[in-house]
């Protein structure tokens, strides 16, 4: 899971061709998956690619509309 934090307003719209899941505040699965960051604030996106490229995609996203960003990883083993 890939947690982007932006000081302005929710710029979804720069993740052209990002196939993994985009969350933001409102949306169903949000709050859960909020909770599973481990973070103290609430992210205004939260991502969760599915292939290599849209981890790529997401960094790049972060790093051009100078966002924080915090990377959440597991392996096959682990729940989460």
């Amino acid at each position: 899971m890939t947690t982007v934090r932006t000081a302005g307003p929710t710029p979804s719209g720069g993740l052209q061709g990002f196939d993994g899941e985009v969350l933001e505040p409102g949306d169903a699965s949000y709050e859960a998956a909020r909770s599973a960051t481990l973070r103290p604030d609430d992210p205004q996106l939260i991502l969760r690619p599915r292939h290599g490229h849209d981890v790529q995609r997401a960094v790049r996203y972060a790093a051009a509309s100078d966002a924080e960003l915090a990377v959440r990883g597991v392996d096959t083993a682990s729940p989460g």
